[in-house]
């Protein structure tokens, strides 16, 4: 749990002193949607699990006997994010998102992973005006808890944390010149521990308000 909550502090300090930075480097003297500046968001996100678990990678082999695949469903997710466009072409993003629930769909007791995702990204727009597609890249860090629903059993099982990228793209619509309409699809693929088993697509609907 220590290492999982540096972690965690390592990628927010990273985009406290990053966001800072780049926001000096955006001088262009540009209006509306593409103008440089700060903005804040929330959303929703639907998570797609792509999960490659078994018994045994959970450490959870003598609680479900080894070898067997708990099948976890799909989950939600609430995120935030804060970040700067630099120019009409460029903007760069700092992500929180909370996993409720992986539910199993096999073995008993039933399990549950919940999910911490912390990442620093760049998005890519190609197009100023109103509606503006774009491409993201983004690395950070995923953090894992296990839980096993049995009141003998410790919560959480485990924890943790690994290295992960985070590609996609998405649309934003702008509303008015502050508010943002985002519609965003994405990956996330991990490294390390049981979070290089734990990849998951996600679909986020999310409202931002640009200084």
């Amino acid at each position: 749990a220590r290492g999982a909550r540096r972690a965690l502090a390592i990628g927010v300090a990273f985009a406290t002193v990053a966001l800072p930075a780049v926001a000096t480097a955006g001088s262009e003297a540009v209006s509306g949607p593409g103008r440089p500046g700060a903005y804040v968001g929330l959303g929703a996100t639907y998570a797609v699990e792509n999960f490659s678990f078994t018994s045994d990678d959970l450490g959870l082999a003598a609680i479900l006997g080894p070898g067997l695949d708990p099948n976890y469903d799909d989950s939600q997710a609430v995120d935030l994010v804060a970040g700067y466009r630099t120019n009409s072409w460029l903007a760069v993003e700092f992500l929180y998102g909370f996993l409720e629930g992986f539910d199993s769909t096999a073995g008993n007791p039933h399990t549950e992973i919940d999910s911490h995702l912390a990442t620093l990204g760049a998005k890519l727009f190609p197009c100023d005006g109103r509606v503006q597609p774009y491409a993201l890249f983004g690395m950070g860090v995923h953090i894992i808890n296990s839980e096993v629903r049995d009141p003998s059993v410790r919560k959480p099982y485990e924890t943790d944390a690994g290295f992960v990228t985070r590609v996609g793209g998405g649309i934003d619509g702008y509303v008015t010149d502050h508010f943002v309409v985002e519609l965003e699809g994405s990956y996330m693929q991990g490294s390390g521990g049981i979070v290089k088993d734990a990849e998951f697509g996600a679909f986020a609907l999310r409202f931002l308000y640009r200084f």
